[in-house]
Formats: C-alpha cells, sequence, structure tokens
C-alpha cells in the first residue's frame, strides 16, 4: 500500500513531455524517502521502517533476479523463487506494525460522503507544508530522496496518516 503510494506520487512527479528513466537507485532513494515522509517520529523510526528497509533489501534481489532473467540467464529461477518468497513473507509481517488497518480505514473515510471536507479541512490545516511538498515533487528528477520524502509527508498531512502510530485527521 505505501510502495503503491509512492510509485503514483513519483509517477506524477514527471511532465507528460519528459521521458521517464528511472534507475534502481533512484526508486530505492525515493522509498527511503517516502518512508522517512510516512514516519511518525522520524528521529526514532520504528518496526514498520524497519521491516520495510529488510523488505526493501529482499526486493532488490527479487529486481536483480528479473534482470538477469532477462537478460537470457534461466538458471537464475531458483534465486528469484527464494527471494521472492523472502520479500512476500517480510512484506505480511509489516501489516501491523505499519499500521495498514489505519490506512485502509481511512481511505474508505475519504471515499465516503464526508471525504472532500475532511481532504480540505487538512489541506488548510496543513496548507504551507503540502505546498512545499508538491514543489518538491515536482523536481523528482532532481533528487529522489526529497521527493519521496515529499510524497510521504503530502500523504500523512492530506490522508492523515502514518507509519506506526494513528494521526488523527484533525488533530
Amino acid at each position: 500500500s505505501i510502495l503503491l503510494l509512492g510509485l503514483v506520487a513519483f509517477s506524477t512527479a514527471f511532465s507528460a513531455d519528459e521521458p521517464v528513466c528511472v534507475t534502481l537507485a533512484q526508486l530505492q532513494q525515493f522509498n527511503k524517502g517516502v518512508l522517512d515522509g510516512l514516519e511518525a517520529n522520524p528521529s526514532s523510526p520504528g518496526a514498520c521502517y524497519k521491516g520495510f528497509t529488510t523488505f526493501n533489501a529482499d526486493a532488490d534481489k527479487v529486481i536483480a533476479d528479473v534482470q538477469k532473467l532477462l537478460a537470457g540467464d534461466l538458471s537464475v529461477f531458483t534465486a528469484l523463487s527464494t527471494d521472492l518468497d523472502a520479500a512476500l513473507a517480510q512484506l505480511k509481517t509489516l501489516e501491523t506494525p505499519c499500521n495498514f488497518a489505519d490506512l485502509i480505514t481511512k481511505i474508505k473515510t475519504l471515499a465516503g460522503p464526508d471525504g472532500q471536507s475532511i481532504l480540505i479541512a487538512n489541506y488548510l490545516k496543513h496548507s504551507v507544508a503540502i505546498n512545499n511538498d508538491l514543489a518538491a515533487i515536482k523536481t523528482c528528477s532532481a533528487d529522489s530522496y526529497k521527493c519521496g520524502k515529499a510524497a510521504g509527508d503530502a500523504i500523512k498531512n492530506l490522508v492523515g496518516y502514518t507509519i506506526n502510530t494513528p494521526f488523527a485527521f484533525l488533530a
């Protein structure tokens, strides 16, 4: 869920006229930024952040395996299967520490009849931060980490979701 939100933000940061060539290193930095932006207490990351660090390392192995497979190395199938299993197992362990239930609840609330007023209220309450985040997102090609952090922070402020700790809509 977090990765999907991050990738959507990352993909919107580039204009339609500009070809997008993203390296694995840029995606890693962007993902780290999203996690930092969504972290309830960035100076003391919790279990979700630490778990995603492990997941990201496992996902990097899967990506490397797929790249080898696409290059014609068929001997990588066993490693791909093992690495994919490890990544999926790690992702499953993150459901509780990453507070995904709260994210789902907040998305359902935002999709409901009060969603628009909640988004407007959250925007008005955090407009300076959100506007700064949007400016940073427009420059993703210059700094993937900063872009990811801005995307995570914007999601946190608009949706009212953080990893590890519930974050009130209108605290």
